[in-house]
């Protein structure tokens, strides 16, 4: 995957995005704080001072994300932006999921077994970051994949799928 990034300082985040970035990975436990802030306040002073290596600023800049999966560092600048341009509370991954399967187990008398099937949904989303009917049907294969998981849940598979989206990433007011 191809990606690139504009810092846009002031213009569509009002904010220094490459120090808010760096706040954030650091919100997420993707880097230490006091490492974290320490290296970027050298880098600033090198590029005030014009000396900025930038092979070393862009090496600093992503090693947070070089272990992570496409999905992890999708739904990460996802999350920044939200958090940065709509004010959304800055949540930890596992705690939106967590958050969507509360409101999903309110949606209906679940049994327990379906329960039981949701937390497992809820347990591949936050390592996976990204579910749909495709990677449900390998990731529980050996169960019988999306069509037994439907089955279980009372022909709600694709329903509760959509709700997930829908309430991870909540449209702000």
């Amino acid at each position: 995957m191809n990606l690139t990034l504009f810092d846009l300082d002031g213009t569509l985040l009002p904010l220094d995005s490459d120090h808010a970035f760096g706040q954030f990975l650091v919100h997420i436990g993707w880097a230490d704080a006091a490492e974290h802030g320490r290296r970027n306040d050298e880098f600033f002073v090198d590029y005030q001072a014009g000396r900025l290596d930038m092979d070393a600023y862009i090496d600093f800049a992503t090693a947070a994300w070089r272990q992570r999966s496409q999905q992890d560092i999708a739904a990460s600048i996802i999350g920044h932006i939200r958090q940065a341009a709509l004010g959304e509370a800055l949540l930890p991954f596992g705690e939106r999921v967590a958050r969507a399967m509360q409101r999903i187990h309110a949606q209906r008398a679940w049994t327990p077994v379906q329960r039981r099937w949701l937390d497992r949904l809820a347990k591949q989303l936050v390592l996976e970051v990204v579910i749909d009917p495709d990677f449900v049907n390998r990731a529980f294969a050996p169960d019988g994949g999306a069509k037994q998981l439907d089955k279980l849940l009372g022909g709600q598979l694709a329903p509760v799928l959509d709700d997930l989206a829908t309430h991870l990433w909540p449209r702000t007011a």
